[in-house]
């Protein structure tokens, strides 16, 4: 029997995104251009991913086809059958329609009214550099869907678990580059918030005739006592005096 794997613990998994950071967000141009070719290179008729921060949500390859719309109502079904006992197995799972009412149900029905005949769930794990402590631990799942009754033999069955890891590598890459972008706008924002604090500094020791350090002294104080940020204060200052807030 599988561990049950909640679905609110990854995208975010992957690089441990602290509390500010960036939470997950629909694949990048590069992922859906790797869902688009595996259409391609495993001839099926869609292929989609599936992420466990959303467990509602695929991203398709096929956009708008009506496989691709059927499935999306079945997305929850999905996530808590094959889905769920791929990524708690780190076993491929293989869905017939025709075979699916033991295990699934409800899932064989929602299936058969989206004219599959058979779906491949492939484990989807966080891979590279970006993946910190979260390096093989499983953020999704790969779905090819055929419209004709079909089984992956083992030789296609390990092409596709390599393909999976390399889709596994680009979200990783796109989150690092997330991540990346993030801590740029951190950085941007400090290095404002000091102009503003060194501006104000200087309208200090004009007015008081106070040296550097005891001129940012007073910011301080005074942003403690009011509990409120230096920066705060700065501005507040700088636009009293009618200083100019680059």
């Amino acid at each position: 029997m599988s561990e049950r794997i909640e679905g609110g613990s990854a995208l975010r998994s992957i690089g441990r995104p602290g509390r500010g950071d960036p939470g997950p967000a629909a694949p990048g141009l590069a992922v859906r251009q790797m869902l688009e070719a595996a259409e391609l290179l495993f001839e099926v008729d869609g292929v989609a991913l599936a992420l466990l921060a959303e467990r509602e949500r695929f991203h398709w390859s096929t956009g708008s086809s009506p496989v691709a719309a059927g499935l999306e109502e079945a997305a929850a079904l999905l996530s808590e059958g094959p889905c769920e006992e791929a990524l708690g197995t780190g076993a491929a799972q293989q869905v017939a329609a025709g075979t699916a009412q033991g295990r699934w149900p409800e899932l064989a029905v929602a299936l058969e009214g989206a004219g599959v005949g058979a779906l491949l769930c492939v484990p989807v794990s966080a891979a590279g550099e970006a993946a910190g402590e979260a390096a093989g631990e499983a953020v999704g799942a790969l779905l090819l869907v055929s419209t004709a009754p079909r089984r992956w033999a083992q030789p296609e069955l390990r092409r596709i678990r390599a393909y999976a890891g390399a889709v596994g590598a680009m979200l990783g890459v796109e989150v690092a580059a997330k991540r990346s972008e993030h801590l740029t706008r951190q950085l941007q924002r400090a290095l404002e918030h000091r102009v503003l604090v060194e501006q104000a500094k200087g309208v200090i020791m004009a007015r008081e005739g106070l040296d550097a350090t005891t001129a940012f002294h007073c910011i301080r104080s005074q942003a403690r006592a009011r509990r409120v940020r230096a920066v705060d204060v700065a501005v507040e200052l700088l636009s009293q005096t009618g200083s100019t807030i680059e």
